[in-house]
């Protein structure tokens, strides 16, 4: 088989090119859409990666902020009950 490939030259090469392979438009167009999608699809799916990931990273720093947020709520009610009681008492006076 490598000896046959050998043989092959550049001007069988675009004989068959003009004459057999790009004859038929459907068959230029199947052609170049099988070789055009490989190259691009990892590209998009890289990047459609990338952006999952930074998504998942906002998220995830949303969902922390809110955890900190709520935490120091739940720190800070007591004083907030406190201090609002003692307002309540000052305007009762």
């Amino acid at each position: 088989m490598v000896k046959e490939i050998q043989k092959v030259t550049v001007e069988d090469i675009e004989k068959f090119r003009k004459e057999k392979l790009f004859s038929a438009p459907s068959v230029s167009v199947q052609v170049y859409s099988q070789l055009a999608v490989p190259k691009e699809g990892p590209l998009q799916t890289h990047a459609a990666a990338a952006a999952a990931q930074q998504q998942r990273q906002l998220l995830l720093q949303q969902l922390q902020q809110q955890q900190f947020e709520q935490q120091l709520e739940q720190q800070l009610q007591p004083q907030l009950q406190q201090k609002l009681a003692q307002q309540q008492q000052h305007v009762l006076m």
